[in-house]
């Protein structure tokens, strides 16, 4: 099996060709020319330097893929413009690529839960009938980037899949908190204890490969989230069992949220690049209410469920950080 992989210096990308390569498939990474290809190199990718928004220079990579994996994005950026450039556009330009190719195969998209919006109630979980309503700049572009691969189901067969939270080895942004709490012993919760389900990146590399390889998932959109569901205090319990230390958990007003969030963004401006992943958009999420989907349909359609019970998947995921010397 031959596959076509945007993203894969990513989180997500990463553990997804390091799976397929173990799996003996060939795989053809696309990577922005400044990105650092050690590790897909290591497990004997192929790498394809390109931008994402010129089909016509990777198009020829795409022939003879037996499925194109669609993962890059950001989840960082200034403006709302540069989200829907980057998620929005970037997913047509993987598209048309496609199309140029004359691709046979079929091609799984990774969206978001955000592209959905948040949940109706604590014990109302989104699921695929509800109409999308995305509260943030990210959400928006993400919900872009679906209906681009949606046209594109002219011409080849494509999945769309929405994880919520995902966490893991190597994990970048939820590690700014599992950091912040292993350095103070505090963690900040700005508005209300939200509802949260928490997904190993394991299960959705595994999601992935049941989107590629199953007929059932052929031209369908999904939810794929752990079961589970948690509020974020109860997440901060579960991380301070995982560094062996009590966790000090201190409720901000939202008010003081929004404060710290437009600085963020005004000191961002000036840097001209995005300086944390706490934001005026991550803002709009944090208090938009619960983020827990349903992903029944999916395990229907596949047989996938997520196996990865948090409690021991945040325990395996510090021990990594501190292995790694990411927690010093």
């Amino acid at each position: 099996m031959i596959a076509f992989v945007t993203g894969g210096t990513g989180f997500v990308g990463g553990h997804l060709c390091e799976r397929l390569r173990a799996q003996g498939w060939e795989v053809r990474a696309l990577v922005r020319k400044s990105s650092r290809t050690e590790t897909l190199e290591a497990c004997g990718c192929r790498i394809l330097r390109a931008a994402l928004l010129s089909p016509a220079v990777y198009s020829r990579a795409i022939a003879g893929a037996d499925v194109v994996f669609h993962l890059a994005g950001a989840t960082k950026a200034l403006t709302e413009s540069e989200f829907l450039r980057i998620n929005g556009s970037g997913t047509e330009a993987v598209m048309e690529a496609a199309r140029r190719a004359h691709f046979t195969g079929r091609a799984v998209v990774l969206s978001s839960l955000a592209a959905a919006g948040p949940a109706h109630g604590p014990h109302q979980p989104r699921t695929e009938a509800d109409e999308p309503r995305p509260v943030s700049a990210y959400g928006r572009s993400k919900l872009l980037g679906e209906r681009h691969a949606r046209r594109a189901r002219r011409h080849f067969p494509v999945a769309i899949l929405r994880p919520g939270a995902i966490y893991g080895p190597r994990e970048h942004e939820i590690f700014q908190i599992v950091r912040g709490v292993a350095r103070t012993g505090f963690a900040l919760r700005v508005g209300p204890d939200v509802a949260v389900q928490m997904t190993h990146v394991d299960d959705i590399v595994a999601a992935l490969q049941s989107a590629a390889t199953t007929d059932t998932a052929l031209n369908r959109s999904y939810f794929i989230t752990d079961r589970q569901v948690w509020r974020f205090s109860q997440v901060m319990g579960l991380l301070g069992e995982a560094l062996g230390c009590r966790v000090r958990q201190v409720p901000l007003p939202t008010w003081a949220g929004w404060v710290a969030a437009l600085g963020v963004d005004a000191a961002s401006r000036l840097a001209r690049r995005p300086l944390a992943p706490f934001n005026g958009d991550k803002m709009r999420e944090l208090t938009a209410g619960d983020w827990i989907a349903e992903s029944a349909l999916f395990t229907r359609d596949t047989g996938w469920q997520a196996v990865r019970a948090l409690p021991e998947g945040l325990h395996e995921t510090v021990c990594w950080y501190r292995d790694n010397g990411w927690l010093g």
